[in-house]
């Protein structure tokens, strides 16, 4: 064997097999997990995808829970003299042309005709009523220039765009709609990284708390369904304790061996 046939990586003349220049790892070692930093937990349990009780523990909830959200995730940060509320206006200007601010975020995509046709009514009737529909929750865009993405309010902020659009086409005013469009929408706005499991709690927070977009037909349906198939197997688990109550009594009540 040629004296380069190990160490100097060459080809083996006898052989004619390279030999790799890498150091050979024994057969026993097995490589433990990755050592994780307390740091890189602390970045894990704030960005992370995981649950609500992973992130929070399971005692963590109501406004206990929101107010933790909102420190980790809300800017600018809420303090204890100043909530973190934003002012947002349905307009911007980009490149000298106004375009719509706020947008229906994607995890809030569901469309209620009968709901975005009484917010248009009420709209039209007393402008934007902000204090009766709870807080407004944004998200920002991943783009820097992109519009905020509504959690909550995104039936009212579509009703609310449909109304201009109608009252520029017919060239009528309406007083409140102005006031509403001047003054914008006060809301807690949240990082555009913030987890995916955040934001739908937010979302069905803040649809629970109104009327009409608690639960849609297909999602009635679908809870019926699951109630049925909870109540059949309840049903079925009774039957089953009857039966072992009555073969208990049949065994206590039944009449001994006849005496001789």
């Amino acid at each position: 064997m040629s004296k380069h046939s190990v160490h100097g990586g060459e080809q083996d003349k006898d052989s004619g097999s390279p030999h790799s220049q890498q150091s050979i790892v024994p057969h026993s070692y097995i490589p433990g997990p990755p050592v994780v930093s307390e740091a890189e937990k602390a970045v894990q349990r704030i960005w992370g995808e995981m649950s609500i009780k992973e992130r929070f523990g399971g005692d963590v909830a109501g406004i206990v829970l929101l107010t933790e959200i909102f420190k980790l995730y809300q800017v600018p940060k809420p303090t204890s003299q100043n909530s973190g509320k934003v002012v947002l206006h349905f307009f911007k200007m980009k490149d000298n042309v106004r375009v719509r601010n706020i947008y229906r975020h994607p995890v809030n995509s569901r469309w209620q005709l009968t709901n975005f046709n009484k917010c248009k009514k009420s709209i039209l009737l007393r402008g934007v009523m902000g204090c009766c529909r709870g807080e407004a929750w944004m998200v920002l865009s991943k783009d820097v220039e992109g519009p905020l993405l509504a959690l909550g309010w995104g039936t009212l902020t579509d009703a609310m765009y449909s109304v201009l659009e109608n009252l520029e086409k017919s060239g009528e005013t309406s007083l409140v709609v102005d006031v509403s469009l001047r003054n914008g929408v006060e809301a807690r706005v949240l990082h555009q990284d913030t987890p995916q499991s955040i934001l739908e709690l937010l979302r069905d927070l803040s649809n629970d708390f109104h009327d009409g977009s608690k639960d849609q037909y297909p999602e009635l349906l679908s809870h019926t369904q699951k109630i049925s198939s909870e109540f059949s197997a309840y049903h079925v688990g009774c039957q089953v304790e009857r039966l072992k109550l009555s073969l208990m009594f049949a065994a206590v009540c039944s009449p001994g061996p006849p005496q001789k």
